[in-house]
């Protein structure tokens, strides 16, 4: 048996593992950018924003909406994830319990968004092709409950070895976008936006030296569990968000979109409330900054209308996400943390690359009003293969999904849909962990999405 953990090295080892938050949560595949049915429906659709979550996807297309006017305009994106987690033992044996695998008791994943868009300031100040937009929205709003405890007696066997990485933990991210759009020309429209993110994390686990000490002790149901103590996290902050983006009509039936991003940096601030109970030490509860970001990203969009089939759109995107910004997590306390002989500082490896997403995608208008559509997509996730990084708290992995959907025009003030995305995830198998105790688990799943939009014109 390895020798006794120094209470003091149990602390800093728990402080550093709980403190890594989830970098990812804004952006790429923990985030639901599937907002409004064009783009759940399509998944490529940087250069066809014709609906008001042009606020969020290419503000340029505020300018070149289908339905003229002010709109009023709501949508709504839920999520049926599945997610199967099987962890290895110390001999590299894969441990699923009694049902082969362990799954979250409850997760949920939801984005509404709602808007105001409307052409008239091209009347109110006599610039033609002038059009704004406001909009509230939440494309990232996700939880889960794994197994715990909690509620068995201590003298009954409890068989759930991911408590020690996470008992409970949600990431909500809501964002209020102002956004304007100018169309110069029949070639050139453009656009530009301004976000206050507001961001919100908790993170609740189990702290055991016996775990740590012993880490295959956490695959005993019949393991002593009265020494077991608690972390709980909390985190939240604000930051500014811009983007800038462009419509390029070309003969032939061609448009281009572009829209750039900037990079956020969040100053998030909580409490670690740390309840070791085998070092001895009293309970502490220690206030904390840590620096959050959402990376600056770029996506490129295509969309051709064939001269030939007039009412078939051919789509793709390209969306680049630069997270190899981000290497480092540093955590400032707001005092001296006793349990860790005065630090006042900790930092965590994150070691990200940059992320991708490419989409394809088609519609076509059946008639006057109705429109169908589909799309696919494939996903890369900035966590890389090999180097032990993956937590169970926020699992992140390639991706590849595909979609349909319908439009209904009651009338031409009117517009409606419906929308479904299907996603498997890549399976990470991962043996490298260097957390204590030991992340090594093998992760697959997958999810639905169900997307309902819709807006009115006066």
């Amino acid at each position: 048996m390895p020798p006794p953990l120094h209470p003091s090295s149990f602390i800093l080892a728990l402080l550093v593992a709980a403190l890594a938050l989830p970098h990812r949560a804004l952006a790429g595949g923990f985030s639901m950018p599937d907002l409004g049915v064009r783009r759940s429906g399509m998944l490529a659709n940087t250069a066809n924003p014709d609906d008001p979550t042009a606020v969020f996807h290419n503000a340029a297309g505020l300018s070149e909406q289908a339905l003229s006017g002010t709109q009023v305009y709501a949508a709504f994106t839920g999520a049926l994830p599945r997610m199967f987690v099987r962890l290895y033992d110390s001999q590299g044996t894969v441990i699923g319990g009694p049902t082969g695998s362990y799954s979250p008791t409850l997760s949920f994943a939801a984005s509404p968004f709602v808007a105001l868009a409307t052409d008239r300031p091209a009347e109110w100040v006599g610039v033609k092709g002038l059009a704004a937009g406001l909009a509230f929205y939440v494309p990232n709003a996700m939880g889960a409950w794994l197994p715990s405890c909690d509620d068995v007696p201590l003298e009954q066997s409890c068989d759930a070895p991911t408590r020690f990485h996470m008992v409970q933990g949600y990431t909500i991210a809501g964002f209020g976008t102002g956004a304007l759009s100018w169309r110069i020309n029949d070639f050139v429209t453009v656009g530009a936006s301004a976000s206050m993110v507001y961001a919100r994390m908790y993170q609740d686990k189990v702290l055991s030296a016996l775990a740590m000490i012993d880490p295959d002790s956490r695959f005993n149901p019949d393991a002593d569990r009265k020494d077991e103590g608690r972390q709980v996290l909390t985190a939240s902050g604000w930051a500014p968000s811009f983007a800038g983006s462009l419509l390029l009509h070309v003969p032939g039936g061609l448009t281009i979109g572009l829209v750039a991003d900037t990079q956020s940096t969040f100053d998030l601030t909580g409490t670690v409330s740390i309840d070791a109970k085998a070092t001895g030490v009293a309970k502490q509860t220690v206030g904390h900054h840590t620096d959050l970001g959402i990376p600056w990203d770029l996506k490129v969009g295509l969309n051709w209308e064939p001269p030939f089939l007039r009412g078939l759109h051919l789509a793709a995107d390209f969306r680049h996400w630069h997270y190899s910004s981000f290497q480092d997590q540093t955590t400032a306390f707001d005092e001296p943390v006793t349990m860790l002989g005065g630090k006042t500082k900790l930092v965590s490896h994150l070691g990200y690359v940059d992320s991708k997403n490419v989409a394809v995608g088609a519609s076509y208008r059946v008639n006057e009003r109705w429109e169908i559509m589909a799309g696919g997509q494939n996903d890369w996730s900035p966590v890389p293969e090999g180097q032990g990084l993956h937590t169970v708290s926020n699992l992140s992995a390639d991706l590849w999904g595909v979609c349909a959907g319908v439009l209904y025009l009651p009338s031409d003030r009117t517009r409606l849909g419906i929308a479904v995305l299907h996603n498997w995830f890549a399976v990470v198998d991962q043996k490298t962990s260097s957390a204590s105790p030991p992340e090594n688990f093998r992760f697959d799943g997958h999810n639905w999405e169900f997307i309902v939009e819709g807006g009115h014109a006066f």
